[in-house]
């Protein structure tokens, strides 16, 4: 491990320490590391004299001093372990891309640079070449730890000698080049270029030079002369940054082959692009333009030209082309291009740049919505041949596990959901004692516990927390939320409600009822109240403490400096559980305090006056707590239509209220200290001021009322006509309009609220339970279309009510059958009219 200086020699610090680690790293056994030393002394032997030859050829002292200088910097630890790491690493990537050798070269090229800043020179490849495959000669000789054999072969070992020549070569070029300084000679050459050239002046050259050599290229350039300059401008710099760090330039290189495909490039135009750039900075450069600065460039060019054009070929294909172009009748042909066996996986991955990107997120992404529509139907669309059914759903959730999410979280992508859960249905077109098959695949959509640990980022509990209420009308995500609400939530629940509801009861008897008696069985009934409350708050605390520790929380806030962002368990974004924790603390504190025990003077509520007991903070106290109670029993009535949409109402009332509350406050001190300055009577003191006038704000006290005349009287009727009849209608105009809208999709909030109860009941469930939940559904049993028709798992079958062929989501028996040849490696045939029929 060694660094570069400026005009000396590099070395690599090798010592047999870093040997042995770096070898038994890669045998992966620190075992075997005693051997080690002994057996491979001779290979290094090469490389470390070699290198100290290497460090020699620079100034003198320069490379003892450069090595001192690293020892001291690094611990031997660290050093072993990075000499390991690096090398594993690197044979990792080799293996990996095998079978790729044009995106093995692409990360070669990345190795080499680093290697080269490492300090390895030509001379270095060969020695380190034998000390690695003697390493794997002892990792695999017998005695073999593992295994007991001995898998080193002649065979083997010729194999591993062929690959490191095949490495060699690309290590080769990209080394020669940094030896030879040719990043460096390229920078400088384009540097004085700038320097005498404007960049009018340069685009003009090499676009000229474009013409003469490549003109077939010439019409994609359409932009203006200016915007042109600069494009060649951005290529040249390109160039150079890549001459520099190829990493950097290949991180960049999705991005770059997406813009080109837009404008129509192909790999074959690379290489006239490389003529005519290489005549224009020949031009430009003048008498700059020496033999050595040729070599540079042409070197530079050469290697990432090839990484361009094996880019563009890989990323060039028809349903790219069609989706960069947004072409919905081309993407149609390219799908029927699609052999049958690779039709889903056209539309579901394409590879750029060594990367696997997904087509429909890229046409969701860049509001192709008529585009990405057809994709999902595509995909979803059953096809069958006569030896087998091909169906997308489980390679659409596969490669797009967050697909919902996605979907609630674009802008205008909304609209797809529909189109996604009708792929998750299908119904017969056979009705049978007025009964019709219906097919529900939503495995992916019920959740997978062992896929998501939180039941909240599940798709169910995205489509809770995101999801517009339309949507949850929808049968296939009816269908779910009834399974989970039959099977487990609905029992929780009402359980839940039982369980406060018996608490209610306590209230009211020991703390209403009995609330001052001092008889034995009052105060066993307040202590047993409060005992329950708190045994109900450590329940519910112990659950959030849990929900802590696990990260199951949600961020909330952070918009702005003075709302700074907290992270609050996912139980208390619930504004039920929230009135119920809160009502649990005062419960338990006011049935636990025994004010029988105290003095008749010391006592709280239970006071011989009884002004003083309905001020006192006790009385305030419970008011608050049974306030609470009798509140959070409101979410039975989320089960209903009806009632869940006057929840609701009541819920965005309440927002509303607040936000006009804080303006009907400024008003309030505004006019107050108006009037106060007038000597108004009553509004002598600002804060006697501040109470009449929110008492007149809030109606509690009449204008007519207070002894006002002149500029005094003009002030409250302003002050009426603002609030009264300004800020309180245009509340009253907001929860009417309101309430229309959730009434109108009553049915949407109630299914809505009923989802969120079961992914809450399913947080606080263990992994095991819902697992457990999951596999009685059977979603890995094939379910049959018809009689004898066994068709793709990942659902299950239910008979419905033949009234079901009115609903808007029947599409009937959507199959597409397909006789003839049953090869994958044929396309389906062109079937017309298949959208238009599930559109209808």
């Amino acid at each position: 491990k060694g660094g570069a200086g400026a005009g000396s020699g590099v070395e690599i610090a090798i010592s047999d320490d870093n040997v042995d680690n770096g070898l038994a790293t890669l045998s992966g056994s620190s075992s075997k590391r005693p051997p080690f030393t002994r057996r491979v002394k001779a290979s290094i032997a090469k490389l470390r004299r070699t290198n100290s030859a290497t460090s020699d050829a620079g100034p003198r002292g320069a490379g003892v001093e450069h090595r001192h200088k690293q020892q001291r910097l690094f611990d031997r630890a660290q050093a072993e372990e990075a000499f390991g790491q690096e090398v594993w690493g690197f044979l990792e990537t080799v293996m990996t891309l095998l079978w790729e050798p044009e995106q093995m070269n692409e990360k070669l090229i990345v190795t080499g640079t680093r290697f080269f800043k490492y300090g390895m020179r030509l001379c270095h490849l060969d020695p380190l070449g034998e000390a690695v495959h003697e390493a794997l000669r002892i990792a695999l000789a017998c005695p073999c730890n593992e295994c007991g054999k001995d898998e080193w072969k002649s065979h083997i070992s010729d194999a591993w000698a062929w690959l490191w020549g095949t490495v060699c070569q690309s290590l080769t070029s990209t080394i020669e080049s940094a030896e030879a300084d040719h990043p460096r000679m390229a920078a400088e050459s384009w540097e004085k270029i700038k320097s005498r050239h404007t960049t009018e002046q340069i685009g003009d050259v090499l676009f000229a030079e474009l013409t003469r050599e490549a003109p077939m290229v010439v019409h994609l350039f359409k932009r203006p002369k200016k915007l042109q300059s600069y494009m060649f401008m951005q290529a040249v710099e390109s160039l150079v940054a890549f001459s520099k760090s190829p990493k950097e330039f290949f991180d960049g290189l999705r991005n770059f082959t997406i813009l080109h495909i837009k404008y129509g490039v192909k790999s074959e135009y690379v290489k006239p692009f490389g003529k005519a750039l290489m005549h224009g900075l020949e031009e430009l450069a003048g008498d700059a333009w020496t033999p050595e600065v040729k070599a540079a460039w042409e070197t530079v060019w050469l290697c990432l030209s090839s990484c361009v054009a094996r880019s563009l070929n890989t990323g060039t294909n028809l349903i790219t082309v069609s989706l960069v172009n947004g072409d919905l009748s081309k993407m149609e042909e390219a799908a029927q291009c699609a052999p049958r066996g690779e039709r889903i996986a056209w539309m579901t991955e394409v590879e750029l740049n060594g990367t696997v990107s997904s087509p429909l997120y890229w046409a969701i992404r860049e509001g192709k919505l008529n585009i990405a529509r057809f994709m999902l139907r595509d995909i979803l669309a059953i096809r069958a041949d006569r030896e087998c059914y091909y169906y997308g759903r489980e390679k659409l959730f596969e490669t797009h596990p967050d697909i919902v999410e996605v979907l609630c979280k674009d802008p205008g992508a909304e609209e797809l959901m529909d189109t996604l859960f009708n792929g998750l249905m299908w119904h017969s077109d056979q009705v049978n004692q007025g009964k019709l098959r219906v097919n529900y695949y939503i495995k992916e959509l019920y959740g997978d516990p062992a896929l998501w640990n939180d039941a909240w980022k599940s798709p169910l509990g995205v489509l809770s927390s995101k999801g517009e209420p339309s949507v949850f009308q929808h049968p296939a995500l009816n269908m779910v939320v009834d399974m989970k609400w039959n099977r487990f939530a609905g029992k929780v629940f009402m359980a839940i409600q039982v369980l406060m509801g018996a608490l209610i009861g306590l209230v009211c008897t020991s703390l209403l009822t009995w609330g001052c008696e001092c008889t034995l069985e009052a105060r066993v009934l307040r202590y047993v109240t409060g005992g329950y409350a708190a045994i109900l708050w450590l329940l519910m605390t112990s659950i959030l403490c849990l929900q802590v520790y696990t990260g199951r929380t949600l961020r909330i806030g952070g918009g702005a400096w003075y709302y700074p962002a907290v992270h609050v368990p996912r139980m208390l974004t619930s504004v039920w559980n929230t009135l119920r924790y809160v009502a649990l603390i005062l419960v338990t504190v006011a049935g636990l305090i025994d004010e029988c025990s105290l003095p008749a003077d010391k006592r709280i509520r239970c006071t011989e006056n009884p002004d003083e007991a309905g001020t006192a903070w006790m009385s305030v106290w419970i008011g608050t707590a049974v306030v609470l109670l009798w509140v959070q029993l409101c979410q039975v009535a989320t089960m209903s239509a009806q009632l869940g949409a006057l929840c609701h109402a009541i819920g965005r009332l309440i927002k509303q209220i607040v936000l006009n509350l804080v303006l009907v406050f400024i008003c309030v001190v505004a006019f107050a200290s108006a009037l106060c300055a007038l000597n108004t009577p009553g509004f002598e003191e600002l804060s006697d001021g501040i109470a009449n006038m929110g008492r007149v704000a809030l109606s509690l006290a009449s204008s007519s009322e207070m002894a006002m005349e002149g500029w005094q009287l003009l002030f409250l009727a302003l002050f009426v006509v603002i609030v009264h009849v300004g800020l309180l209608s245009v509340l009253i105009a907001q929860v009417v309009k309101g309430y229309a809208m959730l009434y109108e999709d009553q049915e949407g909030n109630s299914l809505k609220s009923k989802a969120m109860q079961c992914v809450e009941v399913e947080s606080f469930l263990s992994i095991a339970r819902r697992t457990k939940y999951f596999n009685e559904f059977n979603f890995n049993m094939p379910v049959p279309f018809d009689s004898g028709d066994v068709g793709p798992a990942g659902g299950f079958q239910r008979l419905e009510h033949a009234a079901v062929r009115a609903s808007d989501y029947y599409v009937p028996d959507r199959i597409l059958r397909s006789t003839g040849t049953a090869s994958a490696l044929e396309p389906w045939p062109s079937v017309e009219g298949v959208d238009e029929r599930e559109e209808e």
